[in-house]
């Protein structure tokens, strides 16, 4: 048995049926490459050799085992012509008419169902994670109303929704009822000194799995804390509770969420294949563009910014080897992994299209398992090289020379699509007195701080840096300037309400944003300058504001 979707295997089994359909033409077109061969024309070598491989390739991937045999040996015999570069002989005239008389006879031979198998194998890996029921709610089981209030004021900053109980027994019924992402829960209560690990004891005990569980007492002694830990508890933080501790906290345990999918870039000149590859890694939980024509790539490059291409090696146009070099001498598209993808089982000459750029090269027809498992491997080893590479270390957003790289790549699509834009510059009013007056380490927790509260604010298309120092800059994608500086304005007063906690005191801070929209300001230079002078605008007017450029000075 696999564990195949039936939409996936019928619409595999609609492919293998399309290219049955169609293999009369292509035959027809094999045979009428070969006569003008055999009529002198003997600049369709190569052309008849890429008709070759395409079968070698399809055929066996559609469940015409025998056609991809055939075809295999009718390749072979047509690359040694080509290699040696001279005309055919009787000989070698005879001998390929014979070959080609097998690929027409193995086409008449019913396809195998284990097409279909192939690309459904069982235990197929998969990108997806289980979501929870609602990855936001928190418990928070706290009798001091005053405290749970302010806990969960702080919280909801950060795009949680907080639920207060403040006795255990309340609490526990809505656990049985409706299970949160997290559970934060004091440990002292009216019912007794440890009620809270009590409590949920007895719910580990009845059976139920609780979610990420957080303690939070006065209580510091190693005891208490041990005594937190048996009953499943994964952090423990002292009163009073650290905000952005618990914060970064929530979002290591609950970020069970599914990560952004895999983006691949399949360059494959027959659509047929193509589509095959397509639903074999979306079943994975990939997303996937298709483009059938090389000369397209570099559009698809820019539209779509896969983590892969997958690409066919034998294309009209321009072969899968050259497209690679013409990528590889582009410091945008260095690093993308490009995994090759042929008929060719020659080790000599998968080494030497390896060396034009290539970081893999995988053999047709490739079964599903492997197809995903090699696609997955490789994205998964290029997101952590190119987090090294484009990352803040400190807060974990872009880093300068990235922002700068991407509001380039935005500019550009916003001008194709012809949708607005907009650009912001932030910087924290007065970051030098919070480093002065609690120390570098508590100015890193702002920093973190206002980056987390970013990321929790905005959509996942935005793009946010880190731009040097207490600087931030966003790219706000399809938003106008009016809407982005509502958004933004949102942010500033929430940053403003969340208490900040050096030692032995508590302290706000707040930001001063300039924002610069598309198609006011054409250029990355010119939206850059605009953003940046409405920064200063903004810093000039008293801090604490989000200040618009809405149009360009004459």
């Amino acid at each position: 048995m696999t564990n195949t979707e039936p939409g996936i295997v019928q619409g595999l089994q609609l492919l293998q049926n399309e290219f049955a359909h169609q293999l009369p033409d292509k035959l027809k077109q094999l045979e009428t490459t070969w006569n003008k061969i055999e009529g002198g024309n003997l600049s369709l070598l190569s052309d008849l050799h890429r008709q070759a491989h395409s079968f070698t390739g399809s055929g066996a991937t559609f469940g015409f085992i025998e056609l991809s045999r055939a075809a295999r040996l009718l390749e072979q015999a047509l690359q040694s012509l080509l290699d040696t570069g001279t005309a055919p002989g009787e000989a070698q005239y005879s001998h390929i008419s014979k070959l080609l008389q097998q690929v027409h006879e193995s086409a008449k031979l019913p396809p195998s169902a284990e097409m279909i198998n192939t690309f459904g194998t069982e235990n197929t890996p998969s990108q997806e994670q289980l979501k929870p029921d609602d990855a936001r709610l928190i418990y928070l089981i706290e009798d001091d109303t005053l405290l749970a209030e302010h806990l969960a004021t702080q919280i909801n900053h950060f795009g949680y929704t907080v639920h207060i109980f403040s006795h255990t027994e309340n609490a526990r019924e809505h656990i049985q009822q409706k299970m949160p992402a997290a559970i934060i829960a004091d440990i002292s209560f009216a019912e007794g000194e440890k009620a809270g690990i009590e409590s949920m004891l007895t719910l580990r005990q009845e059976g139920y799995a609780l979610p990420a569980l957080i303690f939070i007492s006065s209580r510091k002694d190693f005891l208490t804390r041990l005594e937190a830990i048996r009953a499943g508890g994964m952090a423990y933080f002292g009163k009073p509770v650290d905000i952005g501790g618990l914060i970064d906290k929530l979002d290591l345990l609950t970020s069970n969420a599914q990560p952004e999918p895999f983006r691949v870039l399949v360059v494959e000149n027959s659509a047929t294949l193509a589509e095959v590859y397509a639903k074999t890694l979306g079943q994975a939980g990939m997303v996937t563009r298709r483009v059938t024509d090389p000369m397209q790539v570099m559009e698809a490059l820019d539209d779509f910014s896969p983590e892969l291409i997958l690409m066919d090696i034998n294309m009209p146009g321009a072969n899968g080897e050259e497209v690679a070099q013409v990528l590889r001498q582009q410091e945008i598209h260095d690093s993308v992994p490009i995994v090759f993808l042929s008929g060719e089982t020659d080790k000599d000459r998968q080494l030497v299209a390896m060396s034009h750029g290539g970081d893999d090269f995988l053999v047709k027809p490739i079964q599903a398992d492997h197809l995903i498992s090699s696609v997955g491997s490789r994205i998964e080893r290029y997101r952590v090289l190119r987090n090294f590479m484009i990352r803040d270390s400190l807060t974990g957003l872009l880093n300068h020379t990235k922002i700068k790289e991407q509001l380039s790549i935005e500019i550009e699509r916003a001008k194709r699509q012809e949708r607005p834009l907009s650009f912001a510059m932030i910087d924290l009013d007065h970051f030098k007195n919070v480093n002065d007056t609690y120390g570098h380490p508590v100015g890193d927790k702002v920093l973190k701080s206002l980056a987390r509260l970013l990321q929790q604010r905005l959509r996942k298309v935005d793009v946010i840096g880190r731009y040097g120092g207490e600087e931030f800059a966003v790219i706000l994608t399809d938003t106008s300037g009016p809407d982005a500086v509502r958004t933004l304005d949102g942010i500033r007063k929430d940053l403003a309400e969340i208490r900040q906690h050096g030692e032995n005191a508590e302290f706000s801070v707040t930001f001063s944003c300039g924002v610069a929209s598309y198609p006011d300001f054409a250029t990355p230079e010119a939206i850059n300058n605009a953003a940046d002078k409405a920064l200063y605008r903004a810093k000039h007017d008293g801090r604490n504001r989000v200040v618009l450029v809405a149009c360009k000075p004459k």
